[in-house]
């Protein structure tokens, strides 16, 4: 679907896979059907990859910087072909509402899946509003927006150099313990 879901079509893909209508059909419902099930493959591929990144030898709340700076140097790598997930959501939101639902519904579950990797970082954030959901979802907006940048560049390393970028906001944040922040003394009047 190179040429974007809309504008491809069964024949298109019948063609490209050297298939047959019939057999397209045997499988497939509907192009739509197809494009769920391309969803799942690419979305557990690339999910794998991440989660692949080994921290382990990193203190935990060091972890995340630890995954950000691997991204940072292999992002060009990791997202080459862009992302189906961002690529659908811009292009179906509006009309198709199950691959809406699904998009999101796979972006929130990777969100989920980083959050365990996220969490000791937060907490040794000063900052008390800081959230773990909101720092893993906001590494997919950063990822994605990015994406977006290698292809309008045609740069490939926009990607690398947004989440290098992104590393660098959060290593400038105050860190320590919680329990050491203090909340502002109440003036008392007599």
């Amino acid at each position: 679907m190179s040429k974007g879901y809309s504008a491809t079509g069964v024949d298109d893909l019948c063609r490209d896979a050297e298939v047959s209508k019939g057999s397209f059909y045997h499988q497939f419902s509907s192009k739509e059907e197809l494009a769920l099930a391309a969803l799942s493959s690419f979305y557990e591929a690339g999910l794998e990859k991440l989660l692949a990144i080994d921290v382990s030898g990193v203190p935990p709340e060091d972890r995340l910087l630890a995954f950000l700076d691997t991204v940072a140097k292999q992002g060009h790598e990791f997202w080459k072909g862009g992302c189906l997930l961002g690529s659908l959501a811009s292009e179906m939101a509006l009309t198709s509402p199950a691959l809406q639902a699904e998009v999101a519904r796979l972006f929130s579950q990777t969100a989920k899946a980083l959050e365990p990797l996220a969490e000791p970082f937060v907490a040794s954030i000063l900052h008390p509003s800081l959230s773990t959901a909101a720092l893993a979802e906001h590494f997919l907006v950063v990822v994605e927006g990015a994406i977006v940048m290698s292809r309008a560049h045609g740069d490939p390393m926009k990607i690398n150099q947004a989440v290098a970028r992104f590393a660098e906001q959060l290593r400038i944040l105050p860190r320590g313990t919680r329990a050491h922040v203090q909340s502002p003394k109440r003036s008392r009047k007599s």
